[in-house]
């Protein structure tokens, strides 16, 4: 008996190590995605749009399991009996991320979109995503615009925001034809 729970306290020992070792590389992720956020301000060229929005997902699949890898080690340092570790950073960096989230996804999804829309043959438009598509991309750039006027750094991805927002509130006095 005694053997057996000698070697249950090792494994024990070395799982609680393995764990540290693991929140030491995610600490090192998070320092990576700050970065990251913080220097997105700097795209601001629609002719890249493609490689932003891939950019933007990325970004975007890293912050999801970032989060879920938080939770992980949350309820494992329960199970040791630790006290958990404090992730607001990792929420504090999602809420930073989230304008330029918004922003690049809806400018990539309204560029691909409208060109179809304007250019395309008029049969072939889908009344119901248009309407959605317009009325939601309106919406989430109205909250975009109100977060990028909150950051000093970000006058060049404002200004993108805001033409694409107005390019969206022109086309959508249109959406009502498509629906007919």
């Amino acid at each position: 008996m005694a053997q057996v729970e000698h070697e249950l306290g090792k494994a024990e020992k070395g799982y609680l190590k393995e764990m540290q070792q693991e929140q030491s590389d995610f600490d090192e992720n998070l320092v990576d995605l700050a970065g990251i956020v913080d220097s997105f301000a700097q795209y601001s060229n629609l002719a890249n749009i493609k490689e932003i929005y891939e950019n933007v997902e990325s970004v975007n699949e890293r912050l999801k399991q970032a989060s879920s890898q938080a939770k992980l080690f949350n309820s494992r340092e329960a199970l040791f009996g630790q006290e958990s570790s404090d992730y607001t950073h990792l929420q504090q960096l999602q809420k930073e991320w989230e304008p330029f989230s918004q922003l690049w996804v809806t400018a990539y999804h309204w560029l691909e979109d409208s060109e179809k829309w304007m250019n395309g043959p008029f049969h072939e438009i889908d009344a119901k995503y248009c309407e959605q598509s317009v009325t939601t991309g309106a919406k989430t750039l109205f909250k975009t615009v109100k977060g990028l006027e909150k950051r000093e750094d970000a006058g060049k991805v404002l200004q993108i925001a805001r033409d694409i927002k107005g390019q969206i509130d022109a086309f959508q006095p249109y959406v009502p034809i498509a629906r007919a």
